[in-house]
């Protein structure tokens, strides 16, 4: 399973209800580089939440990283990119 090292910890957010009632790991990104995602409605700047416990699977959005610590998302497996987990939410936040 994917660790999170201390030190490359930003910070902390709410999550939703319903991740809190599952006995399950998570990490939340911040979605960055462009809007690639658009039909999964994550868009620059989204919280993505990834449940670290759950297996890989093709065709599920799944988040992959590499040994320079950058992540990707993608459906499928990703060369020289480790499996860390699958995208459960996603939250938008706007400000106007």
């Amino acid at each position: 399973m994917f660790t999170v090292e201390t030190e490359n910890i930003q910070g902390y957010v709410d999550a939703p209800q319903f991740l809190t009632e599952r006995q399950s790991t998570y990490i939340a990104l911040i979605a960055d580089d462009g809007n690639r995602f658009l039909s999964y409605d994550i868009v620059e700047g989204t919280i993505l939440f990834v449940d670290l416990e759950i297996e890989y699977a093709k065709g599920e959005l799944s988040c992959f990283v590499n040994k320079k610590k950058e992540f990707k998302l993608s459906e499928t497996e990703i060369d020289g990119y480790e499996y860390v987990g699958r995208i459960v939410a996603a939250r938008n936040e706007f400000e106007v």
